[in-house]
């Protein structure tokens, strides 16, 4: 059996159905997938709402912002003062451009 780690699993069959993957030969399409998972996972974290109350933003610039029911999403600026908007803010993200 070639060597792979899944850290997550805490299955018992999980070793014999890593040995079937590995007598058919799919291990590497498993490890493939595996690494595409980790790399949305990412990509979810980095596009998600994040609460000001888990944290603020680490520098100063344009944000992505929601507050409350009465204010819509939009882009506000934030600096050590805080958030420059009329509402309150609840929500921020990056604002990440197309490549």
């Amino acid at each position: 059996m070639s060597e792979y780690n899944c850290d997550d699993c805490r299955n018992a069959d999980c070793k014999i159905v890593l040995q079937a993957l590995c007598h058919i030969g799919l291990i590497d399409d498993c490890k493939k997938l595996q690494s595409e998972n980790e790399r949305l996972k990412t990509e979810l974290e980095t596009h998600r709402w994040i609460p000001v109350g888990e944290r603020l933003p680490e520098e100063n610039g344009f944000y992505q912002t929601y507050g409350s029911t009465l204010s819509p999403p939009g882009t506000n600026y934030y600096d050590d003062k805080g958030w420059a908007s009329a509402y309150k803010i609840t929500h921020w993200k990056p604002i990440i451009l197309p490549e």
